[in-house]
Parts: structure tokens; C-alpha cells; sequence
């Protein structure tokens, strides 16, 4: 499936009328490699986001920063040392437990983090 990066990329293409091998092309990658990174099977590399604004005239790299890391294919928490058990145990619990959750209640504990944020 394809990640949040994946589908931008895949629409500035067909914007462009290139195929996937001129874009692999412009970015320095094969065809492969620049499809592993669509599908979220690799992380986007860094470097790609100036060559994108460059290559395609783009005007906005917080926003392919922003969709690069909603497309990365994993995350690493460092939880601080003196973290009580029970924020532990709440990350090492979600770690598990999201990839089996239904949108439902994806939205609801994302409202429920976000509006805590807000309360601060």
C-alpha cells in the first residue's frame, strides 16, 4: 500500500507525465529503490527533499518533511530514564496492540493525546 509520501510522489508524476524510472532517475535511485520507498518498505532519504523541491519547482519542504515522516516504516522510542511503569508499560502495550486496532479507536486515543497537548 501506499504511504502518505508514496501517493504525493506517485501524483507529481503523473503531473509531470514521467514514469517511475525518470523520477528514479532525477532523485539518483533505481526504479526499485524509489518504489520501495513508496510503499513504505524504505524510509525516505533526507537528501530526496531538496532534490524534489529542485528537480519539480515544489515551494514547500515542511510539507514533504511532514509526509516523510508519516511514511516512515518504523519508529524508535527512547523512553527517559525514571519513566514510572505505568508510561512504560502504556508504549510497550500500544507498540503491540496497534497494528490490530480499528480506526475507531485510532481516532479516539489520537483525540484523546492531542487534546491533551492542547490543555498544557
Amino acid at each position: 500500500m501506499l504511504t502518505p509520501f508514496g501517493r504525493f510522489l506517485r501524483k507529481l508524476r503523473i503531473d509531470q507525465g514521467e514514469l517511475m524510472k525518470d523520477m528514479a532517475d532525477k532523485l539518483g535511485v533505481t526504479a526499485s529503490y524509489l518504489s520501495a520507498v513508496e510503499m513504505g518498505k524504505k524510509a525516505v532519504p533526507e537528501a530526496w527533499l531538496p532534490q524534489l523541491l529542485e528537480q519539480y519547482g515544489l515551494p514547500d519542504v515542511a510539507h514533504l518533511r511532514e509526509l516523510a515522516n508519516e511514511s516512515r516504516p518504523e519508529y524508535r522510542l527512547s523512553i527517559p530514564v525514571g519513566t514510572d511503569d505505568l508510561k512504560r508499560k502504556t508504549v510497550a502495550v500500544f507498540a503491540r496492540e496497534v497494528g490490530s486496532m480499528d480506526a475507531k479507536a485510532l481516532n479516539d486515543l489520537l483525540d484523546v493525546m492531542l487534546k491533551k497537548g492542547e490543555c498544557e
